[in-house]
């Protein structure tokens, strides 16, 4: 499931594949592979307020919001065969507001899943970060800051054979 392309995350795009194999080069190491994959993310992509409708616009566009990075990573770690899912939840601000808010988590084996969130890793929001390197700090770890209320898809089907699901793509818990 989490190595498999699904309707959020298009791990078996030919475009994300490639950009994946050029991160990770012949590392084996799915530790490894995940840091690579991070750094690459935050050097070439940049946090903005409006999000893209595909991984090929965020692509195309090299700037987005927190469901763009968290999709795309996920899809370049999935498609370099590192079992990842998204974790969809809120962003807790120092003003104590709040924000949708998505981030990554990516398995290795014999240790379990681990927490990463480029987007915040890459400065998104603009609040000063209280790390000293936000983009070593946000790979395989994070802080205090959010609520997580889904990991991975919730599939949701209809209780009754007749009735109809409305379903939002961004949303607190992904479904």
């Amino acid at each position: 499931v989490y190595t498999s392309p699904d309707s959020y995350v298009p791990s078996g795009n030919q475009e994300v594949k490639t950009v994946a194999a050029r991160a990770i080069g012949r590392e084996a190491n799915p530790y490894l592979k995940a840091r690579n994959i991070f750094r690459v993310l935050v050097r070439d992509f940049a946090p903005g307020q409006e999000g893209n409708d595909t991984v090929s616009l965020f692509m195309e566009n090299r700037q987005g919001d927190s469901f763009d990075y968290a999709r795309l990573y996920t899809a370049m770690l999935r498609a370099s065969g590192v079992p990842a899912r998204i974790i969809s939840g809120c962003y807790i601000f120092s003003d104590s507001t709040t924000s949708f808010h998505y981030w990554v988590e990516f398995y290795v084996p014999g240790f379990g899943w681990i927490p990463s969130d480029p987007f915040i890793g890459d400065g998104g929001y603009g609040e000063d970060s209280e790390v000293e390197s936000p983009q070593e700090y946000y790979f395989a770890n994070v802080d205090n800051r959010r609520i997580a209320f889904s990991r991975g898809i919730i599939e949701l089907r209809p209780t009754d054979p007749g009735s109809r699901l409305s379903v939002k793509s961004r949303i607190y818990s992904l479904q």
